[in-house]
C-alpha cells in the first residue's frame, strides 16, 4: 500500500537543538616559545634583552602594571597616592610571597630600587631611576618614593620589569652573583632551568597571590 502522506508543515519551524556549551577554557600543558636571541641575565639589574624580559615578565612583579588600555593597575601595590608634588605613596598587597617562600613587604621594595641606583654597582637601568632620590619605609607595607621634584613619568617606571622589577632580598643574598641564573621574584611563574643559548623552563607557582596562570611550563 501506498505510504501515508507527510503532515502538513504547520509553519512554525521546530526550534534548533540547543548548541552545546561553550567549553572550558583549557588548562595546564606546555607553551614553547622561539627566542631570537638568548638572555643576558635574569635579573632586573643586568638584563636588557626583549627576550630576556618576556621571561622576567613572568618571574617578577612591579608595583603597577599597564593594562591593555594602558592604564596604569595595582600590582603588588593595591593603592597609591601622589602625597606631595615630589613624593608617591604605595601601600603594598599583604600575604604576597617570593618563590623562596620569604615576605614580600615595603624592605623588599626599598631593597629592590636602591639596588639598581647603587652608584658603585648600578644597574644598567639605572639611568631611568636618577629622578629617585629616596625610598623610605613608612611600615611593613607602606613605601614612599621621593623625586627630585614632581615628576609625571613615576608610575610608568614603576611598571617597567628590568627596572624596578621586585626580587627577592634573601635570594640575592643567597646566590650573589649568581642570582642572574636563580631569579626569585613572586610572578605566576618560577624558574626551573637555563642552559644557554638553548632553552629556558619556567613554571606555574603554585602559590601565586593572584589568578593562576593557566599553562604548567613555558
Amino acid at each position: 500500500c501506498a505510504a501515508p502522506a507527510a503532515p502538513a508543515d504547520s509553519g512554525d519551524a521546530a526550534p534548533d537543538a540547543a548548541a552545546p556549551a561553550e567549553a572550558a577554557a583549557t588548562t595546564g600543558g606546555t607553551l614553547v616559545i622561539a627566542r631570537p636571541t638568548d638572555a643576558v641575565g635574569l635579573d632586573p639589574k643586568v638584563e636588557t634583552t626583549s627576550p630576556g624580559n618576556w621571561v622576567m615578565s613572568n618571574i617578577y612583579e612591579n608595583l603597577v602594571k599597564l593594562d591593555t588600555d594602558l592604564t596604569f593597575q595595582p600590582a603588588l601595590a593595591e593603592s597609591w597616592e601622589q602625597v606631595e608634588p615630589d613624593r608617591w605613596r604605595f601601600n603594598l598587597r599583604q600575604g604576597v610571597k617570593f618563590h623562596d617562600g620569604t615576605d614580600f613587604n615595603a624592605d623588599a621594595v626599598k631593597f629592590s630600587i636602591e639596588r639598581i641606583k647603587n652608584p658603585d654597582d648600578p644597574g644598567r637601568s639605572a639611568s631611568n631611576l636618577r629622578p629617585i632620590i629616596a625610598v623610605e619605609v613608612v611600615d611593613d607595607y607602606t613605601v614612599d618614593i621621593v623625586t627630585d621634584g614632581a615628576y609625571g613619568p613615576l608610575l610608568n617606571i614603576m611598571s617597567l620589569v628590568y627596572a624596578t622589577g621586585i626580587v627577592s632580598p634573601a635570594a640575592v643574598e643567597q646566590y650573589g652573583e649568581d642570582f642572574t641564573r636563580n631569579p626569585v621574584g613572586t610572578g605566576p611563574f618560577k624558574f626551573v632551568e637555563w642552559r644557554t643559548n638553548d632553552q629556558i623552563v619556567i613554571e606555574r607557582n603554585e602559590d601565586y597571590w593572584g589568578e593562576p596562570a593557566p599553562l604548567d611550563q613555558v
